[in-house]
């Protein structure tokens, strides 16, 4: 998803009394430089638990995954996926655990494997850029494909 910077209308430099093609220009390269210091990547672990937490408010709220996820204890849950997500891309290594196991039981096709992935590179991009955030929709769609091999949802 491209995001655009907040930028005066030439129009409306005009009407505060100047008309100057160069003022629009250097209030256009302001906006884009104030824009793209606001964007960050993902650096730290208060990154990832802002990333995991707005990614599972939209699975929560997504007519195909949220019966997948009713039985899930939030409380529980979200800080294993924190540290999952800390050891992919941050090499903590705070996570122990099968992720693979937990999936083997649940009732779910590749049209779940697709919508997961679709809201997880929208919240990434949403809210991050740069490397990590490159790495992080990297390895969600390696684990997409990993668990759909496994589970024999691949064609």
């Amino acid at each position: 998803m491209t995001r655009y910077p907040p930028v005066a209308h030439k129009n409306e430099i005009a009407a505060h009394g100047r008309d100057d093609s160069d003022d629009f220009l250097v209030n256009l390269d302001n906006s884009i430089t104030n824009f793209m210091a606001s964007v960050k990547d993902i650096t730290d672990r208060t990154d990832i638990i802002q990333l995991v937490d707005l990614f599972y408010a939209k699975v929560n709220a997504d007519d195909l995954l949220r019966p997948v996820f009713r039985h899930v204890e939030w409380k529980a849950h979200l800080p294993v996926m924190y540290n999952f997500w800390s050891s992919m891309l941050l090499g903590d290594q705070s996570y122990q655990g099968n992720p693979f196991q937990k999936h083997i039981h649940l009732a779910i096709d590749a049209s779940h494997f697709t919508r997961w992935l679709q809201l997880f590179t929208q919240t990434v991009d949403e809210n991050f850029e740069g490397f990590n955030a490159d790495e992080a929709k990297n390895r969600a769609t390696s684990i997409a494909g990993v668990f759909q091999h496994k589970l024999g949802l691949m064609k």
